[in-house]
C-alpha cells in the first residue's frame, strides 16, 4: 500500500486506486485546470495507491494502461493499451491513445462532483468508481465490471500475440459518420455496437450522448475509489439481482446506507416501487416509479442483461422497463439534485394515492419555472398559477438554466450568466450534517422544503419553506 500524494488536507479529494486485476496496471491522470502531483504511476496486482486532487479538479480523466515496457536501448516507456506517448511513466499532460476505458471527473461544480465511466473511446480494462463519502440520491458506484474483451465483436478486437487486449470504438474502427455520433443529440442514435456495450455495462457511457443513465453526482467534498478489474461485490448491483414484492427484507441500499430501494406496501395490499430515506423511522419516500400501475404481491423487480431494470408480474410477464425512469424525479427533489430544462415534478393524487395528480412544477425550455394545474380528464393545463419570471427573450444569458436544490436546503434557479434566482429562503440555522432534506410538490399544489433529523432523539421534523398560491379550480 502506498501513501497519498499531493493536495493533502480538507481542500482535496482522495482518489484511491485499487488493482484487483491479475496483472499490473499503470494508472494515468490528465488535468486541464490544475497541476497534479502525479500523472502516471505503476500499480502492481493486489496493491493500492492514493492520489489527492484539488476540490475544483475539472475535466479530469483517468485510465489504466496495460502491457507496458521500457525499451532497453532507448529508455522509452510505452504501453500496448492506453499509451499516452510521453515516453515516460508520467504522462505529463498527454492524453490516452484509444481504445481505452475512461474515468471522467468534474469536481466542485455548483457544490457537486460529477463523474462517469466512458466506453466512447473503446475499452481496455474493467473499472468502476466507488464513492466513499459524499451524499445524494445519484451518489453511487458506476462503471463497467464486465471484461468486454471477452465479448468484443471480431471486427472491433485489438489483439497481441493472438490475445484480445482491447475493444475498439466503432468510430475508430470504421471511420464512418454513422458510428461517430456527429451533430445534435436528436440526430445521434446509439449504434448496434453501442447497444452491445450498454447491455454489458448499463451504467457506462456507450456513445457520445448517453448522459441520462451514465452521469453520477455526489455532494462535495467526497472521496472515491477507482477499482480496476472489480468483483461483483465492488459494484452496486449485477445482472440477475432481483427484489420480490411482499418480502420485507428485500431491498437494496445505497453505498452510504442512507437510501433504500424496494417495494413499499400500501394499505390496499398493492406495492409501490420506491426510494426512501432509509434512516428515518417512517421511511420517507423521495422517488417512486409505478404510481399509476401498482404491483401485486409476488411481483418481481429484476436487473437483466437486455432491458436493464424490469418490473414483472407474479406470472413473470413484463409490466414495464424502468431503466430510464431513474433520471426523472417524481414529486420530490433531494439535496444536490438538479432539474434541467424541460424537467418537472408531478404531485400524487393523495397522501397514499400515488397516481398522477393535478399539479406540476415545470422548468420550461424558455427558463421559466412554473406551477401548473392539470385537468386529469384530458391532461390539459391551464395558465400557470406561479411564474418565476426567469425567461428573457432580449437577453439569453439572463434566463433560467437549472433548478437546483443544494445540500443546505436552498432552492434556486441557476441562470446562464451564473446568477442564482432565489426560490426558497436561505437556511443558516440547521446544518445539513444533522438533517435530511427533501423538497416536495404536495397533492394540494404546495411546494414544501422539509427536514428530518438524522438522529430522531435530537430534534423534531419540520418545514423550512412552503410556497402557497391562490388556486382557482
Amino acid at each position: 500500500m502506498k501513501s497519498g500524494t499531493g493536495f493533502a488536507g480538507i481542500n482535496s479529494a482522495k482518489l484511491t486506486f485499487i488493482n484487483q486485476c491479475n496483472y499490473t496496471v499503470w494508472p494515468a491522470l490528465l488535468s486541464r485546470n490544475v497541476n497534479l502531483s502525479t500523472t502516471g504511476f505503476v500499480l502492481p496486482r493486489g496493491e493500492n495507491s492514493t492520489v489527492n486532487v484539488p476540490l475544483n479538479w475539472q475535466a479530469g480523466r483517468i485510465w489504466g494502461r496495460t502491457l507496458c515496457t521500457t525499451d532497453s536501448v532507448t529508455g522509452n516507456f510505452s504501453c500496448v493499451t492506453g499509451n499516452c506517448n510521453s515516453g515516460k511513466i508520467e504522462c505529463n499532460g498527454q492524453g490516452s491513445s484509444p481504445p481505452v476505458t475512461l474515468v471522467e471527473f468534474g469536481l466542485g461544480i455548483n457544490e457537486l462532483d460529477f463523474y462517469d465511466v466512458s466506453l466512447v473511446d473503446g475499452f481496455n480494462v474493467p473499472v468502476i468508481v466507488v464513492p466513499i463519502s459524499g451524499s445524494g440520491v445519484n451518489c453511487e458506484s458506476t462503471g463497467c465490471v464486465v471484461d468486454l474483451n471477452a465479448v468484443c465483436p471480431t471486427e472491433l478486437k485489438v489483439t497481441r500475440n493472438e490475445q484480445v487486449v482491447a475493444c475498439q470504438n466503432p468510430c475508430a474502427a470504421f471511420q464512418q459518420a454513422y458510428f461517430c455520433c456527429v451533430g445534435s443529440p436528436s440526430s445521434c442514435e446509439p449504434s448496434v455496437y453501442s447497444k452491445i456495450f450498454k447491455t454489458a455495462c448499463p451504467q457506462a457511457y456507450s456513445y457520445g450522448y448517453d448522459d441520462k443513465t451514465s452521469t453520477f453526482t455526489c455532494s462535495t467534498p467526497a472521496n472515491y475509489n477507482i477499482v480496476f478489474c472489480p468483483t461483483s461485490t465492488n459494484a452496486s448491483r449485477r445482472v440477475g439481482d432481483s427484489l420480490i414484492a411482499g418480502n420485507e427484507t428485500s431491498k437494496w441500499l445505497s453505498p452510504s446506507g442512507e437510501f433504500a430501494f424496494g417495494f413499499y406496501q400500501l394499505p390496499n395490499e398493492l406495492f409501490l416501487l420506491a426510494i426512501c430515506y432509509n434512516q428515518i423511522p417512517n421511511r420517507t419516500i423521495i422517488w417512486y416509479a409505478n404510481g399509476d400501475n401498482l404491483a401485486p404481491v409476488g411481483s418481481k423487480l429484476e436487473l437483466n442483461d437486455s432491458r436493464g431494470l424490469v418490473l414483472k408480474t407474479p406470472q413473470d410477464q413484463n409490466f414495464v422497463s424502468l431503466w430510464e425512469t431513474f433520471t426523472h424525479p417524481s414529486d420530490t427533489l433531494v439535496p444536490t439534485q438538479v432539474m434541467e430544462l424541460g424537467g418537472q415534478l408531478s404531485c400524487r393524487q393523495g397522501e397514499l394515492n400515488f397516481s398522477s395528480g393535478r399539479f406540476k412544477l415545470h422548468l420550461q425550455e424558455d427558463g421559466n419555472l412554473v406551477f401548473k394545474l392539470i385537468n386529469l380528464l384530458n391532461n390539459y393545463s391551464v395558465e400557470p398559477y406561479f411564474d418565476s419570471g426567469t425567461a428573457d427573450a432580449k437577453n439569453q444569458t439572463n434566463v433560467g438554466m437549472k433548478f437546483v436544490f443544494d445540500k443546505s436546503g436552498f432552492l434556486y434557479i441557476l441562470k446562464k450568466n451564473g446568477e442564482k434566482f432565489q426560490v426558497s429562503k436561505l437556511n443558516n440555522s440547521i446544518s445539513s450534517n444533522d438533517v435530511y432534506y427533501k423538497a416536495t410538490i404536495n397533492y394540494d399544489g404546495v411546494l414544501t422544503v422539509s427536514h428530518y433529523p438524522k438522529d430522531p432523539k435530537k430534534e423534531q421534523s419540520g418545514s423550512l419553506y412552503r410556497q402557497y398560491q391562490k388556486i382557482f379550480v
